[in-house]
C-alpha cells in the first residue's frame, strides 16, 4: 500500500474542495488533485491514475454526475472510491452500488472520519488486489494441469472446467458453466455390459467421499469414446459437501 497516496478529489463546490485539500494535507497526505466536473475527473484519472478518489455524488454543475464519472473511471482503472455527499436519495444509493465504492462520507464530517475512511479504503483495496492475484495464480495453475478437471456445485452444475476437459468433452467452459455435468459426458463401464456410471448420485447419497473408475469409456458431446481413468471426489466447505470434483487421466481415443 502506498504510504503517500495520490488522492483525486471530485467536488464542484470550491469551498468544500479547498477545505478537503487543507484537511488532507494537515493529516499528512500530499496535495490532492482537484476536479470540479465529471468529464474533467475522467480525463485526469486516466492520465494520473490516482491511488484513491473522493467523489461528490451529485456534481450538480456537471454534464455527468459523480456516479456516472466514477463508473467510467472504474471500468478502466482499478482504484478505490469514496463518495462524499450532503444527502443521498434511495435511487442515488442504488446507482452508486454498481461502482462498488469503498465507503461513504456524509457532509458535514470530521477530519478523523475522513482519515479513517481513506485508510480503510486503501487497506481493503490492497486486500482485494492480493486476493485477485492469488485467484489469477490459482486459475493459471488449474488451467495448466495436463489432466481434465471439472468442478460442480452440490446440484452437479458445472462451476469450473479447465482446457483439457474442454478437449475431452467437446464443450467450452463458457458453454458448460451452469449446465449439469451429466449433460457434458457419459461414463460407461465396458466390463459390465456398457452400464452407465453415475458417480454424482453415489457420492451425494453418502456412499463415500471418493470414487475411482479405472479404464472406463467416456462418451463426449460428439459421441466419440475415449478411454479414461476418472476420480470423483466431494468438495468440502466448512465440513459440508458443496460440490463434486472430477479428475480425468489417460485421455486417449
Amino acid at each position: 500500500m502506498n504510504k503517500w497516496p495520490q488522492i483525486l478529489i471530485v467536488e464542484d463546490e470550491n469551498i468544500v474542495a479547498r477545505d478537503l485539500k487543507h484537511r488532507l494535507m494537515n493529516i499528512g497526505y500530499k496535495p490532492p488533485i482537484i476536479a470540479t466536473k465529471g468529464a474533467e475527473a475522467v480525463r485526469i484519472a486516466k492520465e494520473v491514475r490516482p491511488d484513491i478518489m473522493i467523489f461528490d455524488i451529485m456534481l450538480s454543475n456537471s454534464v455527468i454526475d459523480g456516479i456516472e464519472a466514477a463508473a467510467e473511471i472504474r471500468s478502466e482503472i482499478d482504484v478505490p472510491l469514496i463518495y462524499l455527499t450532503a444527502y443521498a436519495d434511495d435511487y442515488s444509493v442504488i446507482r452508486s452500488k454498481a461502482t462498488e465504492p469503498y465507503g461513504y462520507i456524509l457532509k458535514p464530517f470530521q477530519t478523523r472520519e475522513l482519515h479513517i475512511a481513506i485508510e480503510m479504503a486503501l487497506y481493503k483495496h490492497s486486500l482485494d488486489q492480493e486476493l485477485k492475484r492469488q485467484q489469477n495464480m490459482l486459475s493459471s495453475i488449474l488451467n495448466s494441469i495436463p489432466e481434465g478437471l471439472i468442478a460442480t456445485d452440490i446440484e452437479g452444475n458445472v462451476t469450473f472446467m479447465n482446457p483439457y476437459s474442454e478437449k475431452l468433452t467437446g464443450w467450452t467452459s463458457l458453454e458448460a458453466k451452469g449446465k449439469n455435468v451429466r449433460e457434458l459426458f457419459q461414463l460407461v463401464s465396458t466390463v459390465e455390459k456398457d452400464i452407465s456410471l453415475d458417480p454424482i448420485s453415489s457420492l451425494l447419497s453418502g456412499n463415500g467421499s471418493r470414487i475411482y473408475f479405472k479404464n472406463v469409456m467416456l462418451v463426449n458431446r460428439q459421441g466419440k469414446r475415449k478411454w479414461v481413468d476418472c476420480v470423483s471426489k466431494t468438495i468440502l466447505q466448512e465440513n459440508k459437501v458443496s460440490g463434486i470434483l472430477f479428475l480425468f487421466q489417460g485421455m486417449t481415443d
